[in-house]
């Protein structure tokens, strides 16, 4: 059965992405989420909602996280109501990223980012 421990929705801008990023970190630890579990999807969620706020076409006006746990699953699930990034599942399938490769953190590669962290990751 899955269990809400957290939403959150705010405006489609980069404070609003750091101050949820902070109440996430905050739920994850009362939830017990392991160290390194909170690390991955906290960075995912950064990832993903900075891409929301900066590439979405139309605009994001709203940004919304869900952190859901599900049976022995974590669930970071983020909903806007920006437009859509077109291919970005094909985009995300041909990148490689791994934890350690830092060259990818300071080139801008956030899909790749995203794809390494959460093997699971769906976009709809």
């Amino acid at each position: 059965m899955a269990r809400e421990l957290m939403r959150m929705s705010a405006s489609a801008e980069l404070q609003s992405v750091r101050e949820i990023r902070n109440r996430l970190n905050f739920s994850m630890k009362a939830a017990d989420v392991p160290l390194s579990e909170q690390r991955s999807l906290a960075l995912a969620w950064s990832e993903i909602a900075t891409n929301v706020v900066r590439h979405s076409n139309p605009s994001a006006k709203r940004i919304e996280v869900r952190f859901i746990r599900e049976e022995k699953d974590w669930v970071l699930e983020v909903l806007d109501d920006g437009g859509a990034f077109e291919d970005l599942n094909q985009r995300l399938e041909a990148l490689e990223w791994s934890p350690g490769d830092e060259g990818l953190l300071e080139s801008g590669m956030g899909l790749a980012l995203i794809n390494g962290l959460c093997s699971e990751h769906r976009y709809i």
